[in-house]
């Protein structure tokens, strides 16, 4: 809708947001976690797709219409700037009996990166691994099998996660991060206004996943008074943590939630 300026009698624009028709992604890739367990726990891989949306320009600002010195108006010009969404969705997830062998475990993630490969070309696929404990021989067996995928045209980085206590965000390119700021970055992106993060309904293990987010429990550690979370003692978390691992984002620094699931 037009207007007039009051001093120079102009028709100048009201202008508003131009959203794009359909929102298109402009970027995707893939972000798989690995939980490794073998006798008391189980080994999970989590595969998420990361899909960077357009969604169109917002009006952020105004400049003010003016006079240039050759007596020439110059109407209010919208300040617009591009709008993006990322959405994560949980494609996949693996999960392994007690006591599978390493071996086959990295067999697997071979297949399913192969798939991926074939079903999405170019796209960069990037694997987490919580190395807590499993030491650089497991380490190199998962490194072994992918490097020897034929059907793996581009080289998929193993990223070695340690999870450790305390809230230290994980920073892009570090070796290590808090359980906190790994569970508390996917409770943030599950609970946004908008939710980033989306679990199909029909995906195998979307119930027991949510049964593990709910047994999460936030305690306070009055001798430190950080707060951190914990499963209910018992209850296995390795859904939680191979997901938490698909997560992480590799630009910014993770956001905390005091939401519990």
């Amino acid at each position: 809708m037009g207007s007039e300026d009051s001093t120079t009698g102009v028709a100048v624009e009201s202008y508003t947001s131009v959203e794009s028709p359909v929102p298109f992604p402009v970027s995707t890739q893939v972000q798989c976690g690995l939980d490794l367990g073998k006798l008391r726990d189980h080994s999970v891989l989590a595969v998420t797709s990361i899909e960077k949306f357009y969604l169109g320009l917002k009006m952020t600002g105004e400049k003010p219409s003016y006079l240039d010195s050759q007596g020439t108006y110059h109407p209010t010009e919208p300040i617009l700037t591009q709008q993006f969404r990322t959405t994560f969705t949980l494609r996949h997830m693996e999960h392994f009996p007690l006591k599978t062998p390493y071996e086959f475990v990295a067999q697997r993630c071979g297949e399913i990166f192969d798939a991926l490969a074939a079903d999405m070309p170019g796209t960069a696929i990037t694997l987490y691994i919580d190395y807590t404990g499993v030491g650089t021989a497991v380490l190199e067996i998962v490194q072994k099998e992918l490097k020897g995928r034929p059907g793996i045209s581009q080289h998929v980085p193993i990223r070695p996660i340690t999870l450790t206590g305390g809230t230290a965000a994980y920073k892009p390119g570090a070796t290590s991060c808090s359980k906190f700021a790994l569970v508390s970055n996917m409770l943030a992106r599950m609970g946004a206004h908008i939710p980033e993060l989306q679990i199909p309904a029909d995906l195998e293990s979307l119930v027991a996943t949510v049964e593990e987010l709910r047994a999460y429990q936030e305690h306070l550690r009055q001798e430190s008074g950080n707060a951190s979370y914990d499963g209910k003692p018992g209850v296995h978390d390795d859904r939680v943590i191979s997901l938490g691992l698909s997560l992480l984002p590799p630009i910014a620094e993770v956001r905390y939630s005091n939401r519990i699931w």
